[in-house]
């Protein structure tokens, strides 16, 4: 069976879709700032959320998607803040943006919409 995944904008500059790639649970020790990660749906606050592929069309995810993003910062003081360092051991992280950047959100508007992977 093949697995599909959604690629964020965030993997446009890697080969990803095109070749061959394994995904593993590393220790948290071993995360990066920039670090691909695969994130499965779950239900967020909206239902259906947008994310940005790497073509740059908009597309909705469900429950239960894969979506391949990075680990970063964000500090846009009129809708979010986030880090991946702030994840917690539950593993549950948020996008960040539509185009996939991936942590956990620390500050917020109310209009923010995000999605929760595990």
């Amino acid at each position: 069976m093949t697995i599909k995944y959604f690629y964020t904008s965030l993997t446009r500059i890697s080969n990803l879709p095109e070749v061959s790639f394994s995904v593993e649970e590393l220790p948290r020790e071993e995360w990066e700032t920039g670090d691909y990660v695969v994130g499965k749906v779950n239900p967020s606050r909206s239902g259906l959320s947008p994310i940005e592929q790497r073509d740059g069309r908009m597309v909705e995810v469900i429950e239960g998607d894969l979506v391949v993003g990075a680990f970063g910062k964000r500090y846009a003081t009129l809708e979010s803040v986030g880090e991946w360092q702030e994840i917690g051991d539950d593993l549950q992280m948020e996008a960040l943006t539509a185009a996939g950047l991936f942590g956990k959100v620390t500050s917020g508007g109310a209009t923010i919409l995000s999605l929760t992977y595990t």
